[in-house]
């Protein structure tokens, strides 16, 4: 009968340990890894005039990831931008090719200010991207 021994123990942990990062994706390049490329802001920034938050993004997994885009003030949620979804890529993995695409929001401010225009993942909020903005009174 096999006898266990702590270091027996130990190189299963660390075995199991291994398996869990490679499916996960831990350590592998971190562009593959966050869908979220990059955001501007475009139109004039004036109050009471459109403008549109464009993000660019680079989809590696399978299953669709959920975006949202804020406006904030002193740190402050002031306004939500908008929510949307990238698509999931059937077969995509993280470390294969990344399929690229854009999301777009409106944004209207109604008052004259400096914000900060923040967009996320709410699965993992650190895959964010944010700018600030200046905008003018008419």
């Amino acid at each position: 009968m096999a006898r266990i021994t702590p270091r027996l123990v130990l190189f299963c942990c660390a075995v199991a340990t291994a398996l869990l990062a490679l499916a996960c994706g831990i350590g592998e390049d971190p562009k593959h890894q966050e869908p979220l490329s990059s955001m501007r802001v475009t139109g004039d920034r004036v109050v009471g005039r459109e403008m549109t938050v464009e993000l660019t993004y680079r989809q590696t997994y399978p299953v669709d990831v959920d975006v949202e885009c804020d406006l904030l003030q002193n740190g402050e949620i002031i306004q939500k931008i908008g929510t949307g979804t990238i698509a999931g890529v059937p077969g995509a993995r993280p470390d294969g090719t990344p399929t690229a695409g854009t999301i777009t929001f409106p944004l209207t401010v109604d008052r004259a200010g400096d914000y900060r225009v923040q967009c996320l993942t709410p699965s993992d909020e650190e895959n964010k991207l944010k700018t600030t903005i200046t905008v003018a009174q008419q």
